[in-house]
């Protein structure tokens, strides 16, 4: 089905387009790959592309679209091969535009490199300059969380890079925020009341509604 984010986001990378009416010397049709239909009433016959957009808000084009399409499915054998066309299409364009894993990361790493260059205050370990959606005074391990949700292989493998002794320390400092309060005594990552898991395994602890993923029996001496 046909759904308005879909058709947002064709207008937006371009799958959905708006044209001259073919058939009249002025007005608007919508055009969905090959295909083209009429959608947008009186307003649309009267304004040429370009006028019509700049007078329309985008949530308003976007209602009249889906609503001209949800008749095309609901109308039966009528428009039932148009409609599926435009389905199909819209899904084939919208899968296209979505990064793979490898280029998702790719890009990662760029930005990652680019933090690299935000100048930073060693004392307090906020940052002095705006970078992405973080103000200037935003603490480090804040960014690097951010990296660490969205980089596959967790911002610990970022850390890796650049100079020896800035990411070992990097890293360590990471790598110790991650750990937290624990009150298992029988787990050999909890000598002293602190879950140190994140040295083994380079990630935040596996807390979940059923205890731990990383808990490991420690036998008693």
């Amino acid at each position: 089905m046909i759904t308005e984010d879909m058709v947002r986001e064709g207008i937006r990378n371009g799958s959905v387009r708006f044209v001259k009416d073919p058939n009249m010397e002025h007005g608007t049709v919508c055009q969905i790959g090959d295909n083209w239909f009429y959608f947008g009433c009186l307003k649309a016959e009267e304004l040429d592309p370009d006028e019509y957009v700049k007078a329309t808000p985008e949530d308003d084009v976007v209602g009249l679209i889906c609503n001209t399409l949800d008749e095309f499915r609901k109308s039966g054998e009528t428009f039932e091969d148009e409609y599926a066309y435009y389905e199909a299409y819209l899904n084939e364009q919208r899968a296209k535009a979505i990064p793979t894993l490898k280029e998702r990361d790719k890009r990662l790493e760029r930005l990652w490199a680019e933090f690299g260059d935000v100048p930073m205050n060693p004392e307090t370990e906020e940052i002095e300059a705006q970078f992405l959606c973080f103000p200037a005074g935003t603490n480090r391990e804040e960014v690097w969380e951010w990296f660490d949700e969205r980089y596959s292989r967790g911002v610990a493998k970022l850390l890796l890079v650049g100079e020896p002794k800035d990411r070992e320390v990097a890293q360590a400092l990471f790598l110790t925020s991650l750990c937290c309060e624990c009150d298992s005594e029988h787990c050999v990552f909890n000598p002293d009341g602190i879950c140190k898991a994140p040295f083994v395994t380079g990630r935040a602890p596996g807390l979940n509604d059923d205890g731990c993923t990383d808990y490991c029996y420690k036998e008693a001496e």
